[in-house]
This record gives structure tokens, sequence and C-alpha cells, in this order.
């Protein structure tokens, strides 16, 4: 009865192994995970910063461009009524 005992028990240590092991690469898993997804994050807003930026820069060539053509055709109006 003590030998089954001291087999069960030494069972149940190794499991208990086993499970910490795991445990423990579920946890790298977990932080490496978590680093890759800080990092990525990170990469995103700085893109969505710089799109942003390139968007503004657009709008504003645009404005200038559309206040240009409205000039033009101002003189052209200008033009035709003399």
């Amino acid at each position: 009865e003590q030998a089954i005992e001291v087999l069960t028990r030494s069972s149940l240590e190794v499991e208990l192994a086993a499970k910490e092991r795991e445990i423990a690469q579920l946890v790298e898993d977990v932080q490496r995970l978590q680093a890759s997804l800080t990092k990525l994050r990170e990469n995103s807003a700085s893109q969505i910063s710089q799109l942003e930026q390139q968007l503004s820069a657009k709008n504003s060539t645009l404005k200038q461009l559309e206040e240009k053509l409205k000039g033009q055709a101002d003189y052209e109006e200008v033009k035709k009524e003399l």
C-alpha cells in the first residue's frame, strides 16, 4: 500500500512538473504576444499620424489649386466682359 502511495505521489509530481512547464511556456507566449501587439499598435499609430499629415498637406494643396483655378476663372470672366 505504501509503495502504491509513493508511486501515485511520484506520478502526481511528474504531472505537476509538466503542468508547471506548460504554464511557464504559456506565460512566455503571452508576454511575447503582448510585446508584439504593443509594437504593432505603436507602428499603426505612427503610420496613421503620417497619413494624417499627408492628407492635411494634400488638402492644403488642393485648396490652393482651387483658389488659383477660381482666380483664373474670374480673370477669364473679366476678360470676356471687356
